[in-house]
């Protein structure tokens, strides 16, 4: 059983770690961040996983990622409604939300809903410490799980020919 497991971490590692740096990773991450904080009925989730597919980010980690901050991102909305709400009544904003209510996309963003708006304002403020953070830590993660690579090469030919000298 302790075979099976170990083979299937080995598979899953090398899978998941394959010729991919900390910083696709931990991009990978704070993106899968914000898709999984932003309610799904919005555009903006739609929006911010057509940016993650077009950035040079592990898309594993995303979905992980993703997957992981929607599974959560319902206990979290005592917190994502104040800071919308804050935010869509503050009085020195408020031309600006008439002025997005105008178009007609508005519709499809929710915007005006205080539980969008205070999710990613915590998701788009919260992206650059999680990257720092989770890049730190997969870097040094990384130097712990992948070996060191051995330039085979010897650093002068093995024997000299007649050529060269």
């Amino acid at each position: 059983m302790f075979r099976g497991l170990k083979r299937t971490f080995e598979r899953f590692k090398r899978f998941a770690l394959d010729r991919q740096t900390a910083r696709k990773l931990a991009g990978g991450i704070a993106l899968g961040m914000i898709i999984g904080l932003i309610p799904k009925d919005s555009a903006f989730a739609y929006g911010f996983a057509s940016i993650a597919l077009m950035m040079p980010v592990s898309l594993f980690a995303t979905l992980l990622s993703a997957i992981s901050f929607s599974m959560a991102s319902s206990q979290f909305d005592l917190i994502f409604d104040p800071v919308g709400y804050e935010i869509l009544s503050a009085p020195m904003l408020h031309s600006i939300w008439q002025w997005l209510e105008s178009f007609p996309i508005s519709q499809w963003t929710r915007f005006n809903n205080s539980v969008v708006m205070g999710s990613m304002t915590v998701g788009v403020l919260a992206v650059l410490p999680v990257y720092w953070v989770t890049g730190w830590i997969l870097s040094a993660f990384l130097k712990i799980v992948t070996p060191p690579q051995h330039d085979d090469s010897p650093s002068q030919p093995p024997f000299v020919t007649e050529r060269e000298r």
